[in-house]
């Protein structure tokens, strides 16, 4: 993504092994998520696939429909749209799924304000800690000494509600995937309900073991929102088993 400030615009060049072309838009929003969106590139094969079966089409649909209600957008509005974690009209989407805008899993997020060279950086957790400005303008312009600390007081506070309410039960969620056993494995669906994924690692746990608890796991998942290949990998699941 390139941004000028004396046009008042940015565009993104787009590039595959092969390709590269220019997405660029009249108006003065251009969002993105993980498919090409320029004419030279937005209708191959390939990035059809894409849109078709990943969750990139779902984070774009809830980027547009955040900055279209939060019009004008300030930088707190923007944090904010970077913290959602919901689908296309606010349905919830658990943690850490890969369909929401924050899937929990960014080293780190940065907002730019161009015309005062201006940008904030998250400082944790995935975007909801605290968001630290960095006034470049004001070195640039002279206007205070480089002294190693470009930060100034405007920051952004962490989300107190996240870090109170879903960070423990995401840590305890993403520990439990790491080490299943019979003990533990329906607590995942306890800490993140809401999310397919709970319920599809709980059916592969038990796929070898127990026929009738992945049938069930698998059935649940399939009633919560997932992209069209997770959905059809899970069908064939189901079929494998049934068909056993």
């Amino acid at each position: 993504m390139i941004s000028s400030v004396q046009d008042g615009k940015c565009v993104v060049i787009e590039k595959t092994p092969e390709r590269q072309d220019v997405y660029d838009v009249s108006g003065n929003r251009l969002a993105l998520s993980n498919h090409f969106r320029s004419e030279g590139l937005k209708d191959t094969p390939l990035n059809r696939k894409n849109i078709a079966r990943s969750d990139s089409r779902f984070r774009l649909e809830r980027i547009e429909e955040l900055a279209s209600e939060n019009s004008p957008i300030s930088i707190e509005k923007m944090v904010a749209i970077l913290r959602d974690r919901q689908l296309n009209g606010g349905q919830d989407l658990g943690l850490a799924n890969p369909m929401a805008i924050n899937q929990q899993i960014a080293h780190h997020s940065v907002v730019f304000l161009p015309e005062k060279l201006q940008m904030w950086i998250s400082t944790g957790e995935w975007g909801y800690g605290e968001w630290v400005c960095y006034d470049v303008g004001a070195i640039l312009r002279g206007e205070k000494s480089f002294d190693g600390e470009l930060t100034s007081e405007n920051i952004i506070p962490a989300d107190s509600l996240f870090r109170k309410n879903e960070l423990p039960k995401l840590l305890q969620y993403r520990s439990l995937k790491h080490r299943l056993c019979a003990r533990n494995v329906d607590s995942l669906a306890i800490f993140n309900p809401s999310n397919w994924e709970s319920y599809s690692a709980a059916g592969d746990f038990y796929r070898a073991s127990d026929r009738g608890k992945a049938l069930d796991a698998y059935r649940k998942a399939l009633r919560l929102p997932m992209t069209d290949g997770d959905c059809e990998v899970l069908r064939r699941k189901i079929e494998e088993l049934e068909n056993d």
